[in-house]
This record gives C-alpha cells, sequence and structure tokens, in this order.
C-alpha cells in the first residue's frame, strides 16, 4: 500500500514482518503543521481509494 500512495504523491512509512506481527501490516502517515487541510482531505480520499482497490478497507 505504501508503493501505490507514493505513486499518488502520498509518503508513508510502511511496517510489516518482523517489525509486526503478520497480517498486522501498518502504515505511519507523516503530519505537519506546514499540511493544509486541503492537503489532508487529499491524503484520505487517496488512502480510501488505495485501500479499496487493495480490498483492505
Amino acid at each position: 500500500m505504501a508503493a501505490q500512495l507514493a505513486d499518488e504523491d502520498i509518503y508513508v512509512t510502511g511496517f510489516s514482518v518482523p517489525v509486526v506481527p503478520h497480517g498486522k501490516a501498518r502504515i505511519r502517515t507523516p503530519k505537519s503543521s506546514a499540511h493544509s487541510a486541503d492537503d489532508i482531505q487529499r491524503s484520505i480520499e487517496v488512502v480510501r481509494k488505495v485501500g479499496k482497490a487493495l480490498a483492505v478497507i
């Protein structure tokens, strides 16, 4: 998912085995006061789109 989000210019850090248990992969979303409300909204929309495409949400 992290790679697909990067393709959409949303940068996250992916965590998978052995950092987290098998089946419990996670992504970390860096946030900053420099992000606008529009930036956050776009990130939410892209995460939703990619998550649905990957059938994880």
